[in-house]
């Protein structure tokens, strides 16, 4: 005997509304953690500062003031500084592509920048 059918839109809308709700809910925790990560970069609150050549490095702004003054062989440690402070995907990016560190550091600051003006 064939099953008595239910009322499958119904069912299906729950199910839709379910995953919908999910996916908000990752969107926000991700969205969360992100603006986290932005607020420790841009500020290096309760981070110990980078020091390169008489130059003190507290946060991104600071670093990205400074970015020219660093020649290539001052990125793997520029890399763990970024790791420190939270930001292992950038770290990774720079440890993978050496040579493109400015550009990598370039872009994800105005990745910060864009993400801290959007929940202002």
């Amino acid at each position: 005997m064939a099953k008595k059918r239910t009322n499958s839109k119904k069912d299906s809308r729950k199910k839709f509304e379910k995953v919908t709700k999910n996916v908000e809910k990752t969107k926000e925790l991700k969205m969360g953690k992100d603006t986290e990560i932005a607020k420790q970069l841009l500020s290096g609150d309760g981070k110990n500062p980078y020091y390169y050549g008489g130059i003190t490095i507290q946060n991104f702004d600071d670093l990205q003031d400074h970015l020219q003054n660093f020649p290539e062989n001052e990125v793997g440690w520029l890399a763990d500084w970024i790791d420190y402070l939270g930001d292992n995907r950038t770290a990774v990016k720079i440890r993978e592509t050496p040579s493109e560190f400015k550009t990598i550091i370039n872009e994800r600051y105005i990745e910060l920048k864009r993400l801290m003006n959007t929940i202002q």
